[in-house]
């Protein structure tokens, strides 16, 4: 995300400047298991503190085990080295790990006690990632904001550790954006999810149907089965159907003004209800969201 015109000219410029930070503190902790780990700390001034799942780390997590429940989602494990004792984290996930080890290694530096971390630990939230919303316990509901297909990808290969029974992904891309991430994004929710809906998500200034379209042609790559809800403009008012290329069946759904289809978490809440209520498969949906960042 952070290579190209406006950033990084190059992965070894972006390398380069995160070594830089190295040099401009009294301490730098650093994720010990990174590929790029010796090119990151090379030249640094500062003392350095390691942590991640290797041996050679100065915090490191050990015995992790991921944690399913019905309507839950959780990883657990065991810190080990400059301190000792569980976590476990409502949020799934290996990133969770290495995410919560690091905040682990700066509270140990401002005196946090262990006791507190671990409370903090278990109630800690971002809201927009992977964020599990209460609906049901015969199915696990989260909202994230992987808005490109490495994200994406990343994220269904996470939620398919948990073998969950039906994954099913809900999800649009934004106006005005490039066309190759719509592409990717269809063709990886194809590959990895078990079901896909495709619905709009903050158009801007394109038609809706367009952004599905382009969408539509990754997720054609795969043998993958979706649905797509597309728009149909009429008298300024937007009708909103389905297609359901398992039944082969379009469906009227609603017509809303176009100030409602804008609103980005209107549209894929009711699109989102019509195919999720009563599945009772003890599976998990998806819904993804632009990032504030992305829009």
């Amino acid at each position: 995300d952070h290579i190209g015109p406006n950033e990084h000219k190059d992965f070894d410029d972006y390398l380069h400047c995160k070594s830089m930070l190295l040099k401009q503190c009294k301490v730098g902790i650093v994720n010990r298991d990174d590929e790029h780990f010796d090119r990151i700390v090379e030249g640094h001034t500062c003392a350095l503190e390691t942590y991640g799942f290797s041996e050679k780390a100065d915090l490191r997590a050990e015995d992790a085990k991921l944690v399913g429940r019905k309507g839950y989602l959780g990883i657990s494990y065991h810190v080990k080295g400059l301190l000792d004792f569980p976590v476990e984290i409502d949020i799934p996930g290996k990133f969770s790990i290495y995410n919560s080890l690091t905040a682990i290694a700066i509270c140990r530096h401002f005196k946090v006690s262990e006791e507190n971390i671990i409370k903090a630990l278990k109630v800690a939230k971002v809201k927009g990632r992977i964020e599990m919303i209460k609906v049901s316990d015969e199915f696990t509901l989260m909202i994230d904001y992987a808005h490109n297909a490495m994200a994406l990808e990343s994220l269904l290969g996470t939620l398919k550790e948990y073998n969950p029974h039906r994954l099913v992904c809900l999800f649009g891309c934004g106006g005005n954006r490039s066309k190759l991430r719509r592409y990717e994004m269809g063709e990886v929710s194809g590959k990895l999810a078990d079901f896909t809906i495709i619905t709009s998500d903050n158009p801007r200034f394109e038609e809706p149907q367009a952004i599905i379209d382009d969408i539509l042609i990754g997720m054609k790559k795969t043998d993958g089965e979706y649905i797509y809800f597309y728009a149909m403009n009429s008298n300024k008012k937007y009708s909103w159907y389905s297609y359901d290329t398992v039944e082969g069946t379009i469906q009227r759904l609603r017509t809303t003004s176009p100030e409602i289809i804008e609103d980005e978490t209107t549209t894929p809440e009711e699109t989102a209800s019509t195919p999720v209520t009563g599945k009772n498969d003890d599976g998990c949906l998806l819904y993804t969201s632009p990032s504030p960042r992305d829009a």
